[in-house]
């Protein structure tokens, strides 16, 4: 049932000439991963900076920025849990 409500959902997009801007599909992309914390009040995403990976800390509410973690050099983030 919910494979047919979005096939329609797309398709009535489409046949309407809604076309979503390339701009809109790629705002996010240098955003590699999200995770939320066990208590679900805190996002840490993996994102592409300058060239490099690092972590930015986000609270939910409000939904700001609360901390950073950016390795010197060569070395960058990996993978984080």
């Amino acid at each position: 049932m919910h494979k047919f409500l979005l096939i329609f959902l797309f398709w009535s997009t489409f046949a309407l000439g809604n076309q979503i801007p390339l701009s809109d599909l790629v705002r996010h992309a240098d955003i590699e991963e999200v995770k939320i914390s066990p208590t679900g009040t805190h996002l840490a995403i993996r994102k592409l900076y300058e060239g490099e990976r690092v972590i930015v800390f986000m609270s939910i509410k409000p939904l700001k920025v609360t901390g950073h973690l950016r390795f010197s050099g060569k070395e960058e983030v990996g993978d984080f849990y």
